[in-house]
């Protein structure tokens, strides 16, 4: 496999992936995927990016979910039950 951009060649590898959001980071480790062993660039098979997506996923729910059980009579910190409901993919 080549690398998109520069068409040096992909090898297979570990990264660190990390998600910010905001005043919170995801950091994952370890994480297979295939490296340019010219000019650094990473991509991620289909499987992995899902293991990916749902740890971001769980981890921004999870913040959600603490920030409005922490701060209950703080209205400007808390998200609405129904933006929390999208949040999870969920109709009410």
């Amino acid at each position: 496999m080549t690398c998109f951009y520069c068409e040096g060649d992909m090898i297979d590898s570990t990264t660190t992936y990390v998600e910010d959001f905001g005043n919170c980071i995801v950091i994952i480790r370890n994480v297979p995927c295939s490296k340019c062993s010219q000019c650094g660039e990473v991509s991620y098979n289909g499987t992995v990016l899902k293991q990916i997506e749902k740890i971001v996923d769980d981890a921004y729910c999870q913040k959600l979910y603490d920030n409005c059980k922490s701060n209950p009579d703080n209205s400007n910190d808390n998200i609405s039950l129904e933006d929390f409901a999208k949040e999870l993919r969920i109709e009410l």
